[in-house]
């Protein structure tokens, strides 16, 4: 089984998730990390995580007012063609033991033998917020690989999900529409920032890198910049690398 790492090195506090489905090498495909850099580390209350499913992480810190701010991060599958589990589904077959199939797989040991992994995250992460973050007081950001468009919104949707709770795109919110793609060789803007309409104020910044700039990857890296001043009573801020 795979259990979340919850560790705090120095000036950091890493948080992360994985599906209970065991490998027996290094690759695992799916995952999240949430990760607590200086000055938020040493605010940190809670961390938390999918421990089954592995489709997301979140770490809650204190801030002003003695209001507290939920980072969160998700990661939703991509479509595949089956909702079922193939049989003698492990690394070499077709479908290389996929996120998907993990899920899937999970879902068979609990007697569940026909589940939609996309739509299961929509609605047990809708279901997550509802009771644990979706508060008047108290803030949520929610960075996710929705593996979904708002140029191609699908049922069930991440995007109608987070309407429905009063949350907002962050990037667009500061930058406008028209995004760039956020997938490599694709049209397509998947990756997502949101966040709860009173976190709004705070933002200073937000955007999208240019992709391997900080990590070799198929995805840019996106940001936003809070203003911890107004959250933390201290002047200072996250400094984003120049392109």
């Amino acid at each position: 089984m795979s259990l979340p790492k919850r560790k705090s090195h120095g000036n950091e506090s890493l948080n992360t998730s994985a599906s209970s489905i065991k490998f027996h090498m290094e690759y695992k495909p799916g995952r999240t990390a949430t990760i607590a850099c200086e000055p938020w580390h040493t605010r940190v209350l809670e961390q938390s995580s999918d421990l089954e499913y592995g489709r997301w992480s979140y770490t809650t810190v204190q801030v002003k007012g003695n209001k507290k701010l939920t980072f969160l991060t998700v990661y939703r599958v991509c479509e595949q063609s089956t909702t079922h589990l193939q049989t003698n589904n492990r690394v070499g077959s077709q479908d290389m033991r996929t996120c998907y199939s993990q899920q899937l797989e999970v879902y068979v040991q609990h007697g569940i033998t026909y589940k939609d992994p996309r739509k299961a995250t929509v609605e047990d992460l809708m279901d997550l917020i509802l009771k644990r973050f979706h508060t008047p007081n108290d803030y949520l950001l929610v960075g996710i690989d929705a593996n979904e468009s708002c140029q191609a919104k699908q049922n069930p949707s991440v995007f109608d999900m987070f309407s429905s709770l009063g949350l907002h795109d962050a990037i667009e919110h500061l930058n406008g529409e028209g995004r760039p793609p956020t997938i490599k060789n694709s049209s397509l803007t998947i990756d997502y920032i949101y966040v709860s309409q009173n976190l709004l104020p705070h933002l200073v910044g937000s955007g999208q890198l240019k992709r391997d700039l900080t990590f070799i990857s198929d995805h840019p890296a996106l940001f936003v910049q809070l203003n911890s001043n107004s959250l933390l009573c201290t002047s200072s801020t996250s400094i984003i690398p120049k392109p």
